[in-house]
């Protein structure tokens, strides 16, 4: 408990509908789920300390990203009515303050319990998030999903009605209500893989991975064996060179690289057998990503291929002895409750 009370969030600017990455906060509020029924006792839970740290993470909501995974944690976590009653009023209270950003909404929005069973449950969040939903999209809203009815207003309204179709208590979102004031930028979605080096790279991938053979279903697919002869072996060295003389600059974005790279080790490592030519690849990536964590601005996104990496068990000792700490680390805490 100590630990998670020391943990902080990052200062976070509203995104924009250009922008290409957004954090995701899932880990923060589940943990804090999490730790209701582990690290409290009865006496702490009757002084109030339960509900005051569940107030102070929900005191840190500041954009939409905060919401799904706040929200989240109010209904899962194991808590007697009072207490849950006691916090959805702090959520809904918090929920009032956050200020509009389509292109988080977009993020959260199907993490928002919008359904009748939730909802007929908890009848607090209704206007709450009616107004939070009709806040968000009345605003500016990013140009690729402008002019489609939002999932957020089709899933609430349905709920409404479920809840109250006479309409006495509770309306649902109309469309004018909900009609933005202005159309934003595009996310462009299609930035990966367009460079010409990228295009090489996912070439190479196909014909490791199948050959470009026209054959039904998973047939097409290379066996284990056929991963052994000195033709794949020839194309997987020759992959491996391009992917040597990749350079950031090559792409738009600094964290597009990063991505595209890690997927290419990632996709690699799965396709080749297990052996001295699998563990030098293992560890090559593994250099890639030590090198990267000082030049990545966006943790998050190299943390999330770190997870990936750390997905491989039986690497878990040679990771334990990365230079990087954090690498280090998960890597020994991952070996530690594997025992």
């Amino acid at each position: 408990l100590a630990m998670y009370s020391d943990v902080s969030i990052a200062d976070r600017r509203r995104a924009a509908c250009e922008d290409n990455a957004l954090p995701s906060l899932d880990l923060y509020y589940g943990t804090a789920s999490k730790l209701v029924d582990r690290a409290f006792t009865p006496t702490m839970r009757k002084e109030g300390r339960l509900l005051m740290f569940l107030k102070e993470r929900l005191a840190r909501m500041k954009t939409p990203v905060d919401v799904g995974p706040a929200l989240r944690m109010v209904l899962t976590a194991k808590l007697d009515p009072p207490e849950r009653e006691d916090l959805v009023a702090a959520f809904t209270g918090m929920l009032s303050r956050i200020a509009e950003s389509h292109r988080e909404f977009l993020w959260t929005e199907t993490m928002l319990g919008l359904d009748t069973e939730t909802l007929r449950r908890t009848p607090a969040l209704i206007p709450a998030l009616r107004s939070y939903v009709v806040r968000q999209l009345s605003g500016t809203r990013c140009a690729e999903r402008f002019d489609e009815e939002p999932r957020s207003v089709q899933r609430l309204n349905a709920a409404i009605i479920n809840i109250d179709p006479q309409g006495l208590t509770y309306r649902p979102i109309s469309p004018k209500e909900s009609k933005p004031d202005r159309k934003g930028a595009a996310f462009d979605s299609e930035d990966a893989w367009q460079s010409n080096r990228s295009e090489q790279v996912l070439e190479a991938l196909r014909w490791l991975k199948h050959g470009n053979r026209d054959l039904p279903d998973n047939q097409r697919f290379w066996t284990a064996a056929e991963r052994s002869t000195d033709e794949w072996n020839a194309r997987y060295q020759a992959l491996v060179k391009i992917l040597e003389g990749w350079k950031e600059e090559e792409e738009r974005f600094p964290e597009l690289y990063v991505f595209m790279v890690c997927q290419t080790y990632s996709s690699l490592a799965a396709l080749l057998p297990p052996g001295r030519a699998q563990d030098n690849h293992v560890d090559a990536y593994l250099s890639f990503l030590e090198g990267r964590y000082s030049p990545v601005e966006n943790r998050n996104l190299w943390f999330t291929q770190v997870k990936h990496l750390l997905g491989n068990k039986v690497f878990l000792p040679r990771f334990a002895r990365s230079r990087n700490p954090v690498i280090a680390t998960y890597a020994k805490l991952q070996m530690r409750l594997a025992r």
